[in-house]
């Protein structure tokens, strides 16, 4: 029998006290004691076992081996997790909500794992036959994540045949099971350039569509080509362009193409319409380029959101356009500690007005609403007394008002805790 050495360490509390303690003791450790540590404590989940392999492969020069056991030992566990809540639910009709959540996350991450492509075909084609186990029953919400697994699982043409077969024996065929979507990217994953690309040139509609073939080809190392697809992206995709436009600024920044990448810039500040946007157009911009483009911005900006607008005039230390920005939409603000920030600092100069604001984004004091409504109120309301009490100094105001408010929502313990929280001796009023 191993005799055990105990070790007793009361100072080592810290990281880095462990670690120079380990290091001391590690050379002196037998190797056949380390051994059996790591064999025991992988042994006793799963968990372990994967984090020791990954771990272990990042370490060495051959990780394939090691990699493809890492990568089906999450598989199969990522599948022996998710399957006592799949069979509740073809057996029950139903699960929790907190269960039903966490079952779609499994599946997605088994589809995910088994889209990189490193388990043995052994282990792919157990999960496809775990899978149809359930595809051959009647669908409970779950039947379009299984087909992706199943779709996941193929990583060549034998595979991608043994998924035909069994789609076959069901009824079904691959063409009708899978959209194009699907199979362009199995296609990519199994190194298929023809087929993908005679089913990407048939379905390029959105930006997204544009992109990915983008990608493709710079995977591919046809920069050319892949900056075309992008630049006629721009112009005919359907969508939102924003990540498109990215991808061809990047470039053109890579390749000394300043002009345009600075017109597309430009595009893309108001492609998003929000305030960081313009802070990166205008830190990018060199005095120069800011000269051109600043007037444009200014025109451009009366029909950003509001939100935007006002951290943009207050940015240009324009102060009444961001005061009249904060009276005419303040209900329609979402009020996050920004739009607090930059109203606190308008106060000095405006506190009659800016107590208007805050009155007016509260809206209706005395309708019952959700916790959410209560707090976002509540900080309003110790803005309000902040403006009445510390900059106007009317503490008589505030005090009749605030019993007013407290008074009328006696009822409404909610609104009264959410209230205590933020504003100052509010419980005592």
């Amino acid at each position: 029998m191993r005799k055990r050495v105990e070790l007793r360490v009361k100072d080592a509390n810290s990281v880095p006290e462990r670690e120079q303690l380990l290091a001391k003791i590690l050379p002196e450790t037998p190797k056949e004691v380390l051994e059996h540590f790591l064999i025991e404590t992988a042994s006793r989940s799963s968990e372990r076992y994967v984090e020791l392999l990954e771990y272990i492969s990042a370490g060495t020069s051959r990780p394939s081996v090691v990699e493809r056991l890492a990568a089906e030992e999450k598989i199969l566990s990522l599948w022996r997790s998710a399957e006592p809540s799949l069979s509740d639910l073809y057996e029950y009709g139903g699960l929790s909500q907190d269960d039903e959540e966490e079952l779609y996350d499994l599946l997605d991450e088994l589809s995910n794992v088994l889209d990189e492509g490193l388990a043995g075909r052994e282990c792919r084609r157990e999960i496809t036959d775990n899978v149809f186990e359930y595809l051959e029953k009647d669908d409970y919400g779950t039947h379009e994540l299984l087909y992706d697994i199943a779709l996941s699982a193929c990583t060549d043409e034998d595979d991608l045949d043994y998924l035909s077969r069994t789609l076959e024996e069901q009824g079904d065929s691959l063409e009708e099971r899978y959209g194009p979507a699907s199979m362009m990217k199995y296609y990519k994953k199994s190194g298929d350039r023809e087929k993908y690309l005679a089913i990407r040139l048939e379905n390029l509609h959105r930006s997204e569509d544009y992109l990915d073939l983008a990608e493709f080809h710079r995977d591919s190392g046809d920069w050319e080509e892949a900056m075309k697809v992008a630049e006629a992206g721009l112009e005919k995709a359907d969508g939102n362009k924003y990540t498109l436009r990215s991808f061809v600024i990047d470039r053109l920044d890579a390749t000394g193409k300043r002009a345009r990448a600075t017109e597309l810039r430009f595009d893309q500040f108001f492609s998003a319409a929000f305030f960081k946007e313009y802070l990166k157009f205008r830190r990018e911009c060199s005095d120069e380029e800011w000269a051109a483009y600043e007037e444009r911005v200014a025109e451009r900006m009366k029909s950003a959101y509001p939100d935007a607008r006002l951290f943009y005039h207050m940015h240009r230390g324009e102060s009444s356009d961001a005061l009249t920005i904060l009276l005419q939409h303040g209900r329609k603000l979402y009020w996050n500690s920004d739009v607090f920030a930059a109203a606190e600092k308008l106060e000095a100069d405006h506190p009659e007005r800016m107590y208007d604001c805050y009155v007016r984004s509260m809206g209706n004091l005395y309708e019952t609403a959700g916790r959410d409504v209560y707090a976002l109120k509540a900080r309003l309301m110790a803005a309000v007394r902040r403006v009445l009490v510390e900059r106007l100094g009317e503490v008589a105001k505030w005090t009749a008002f605030a019993r007013e408010v407290k008074k009328g929502n006696s009822r409404r313990a909610a609104l009264q805790d959410e209230f205590a929280k933020v504003i100052p001796g509010w419980r005592k009023l």
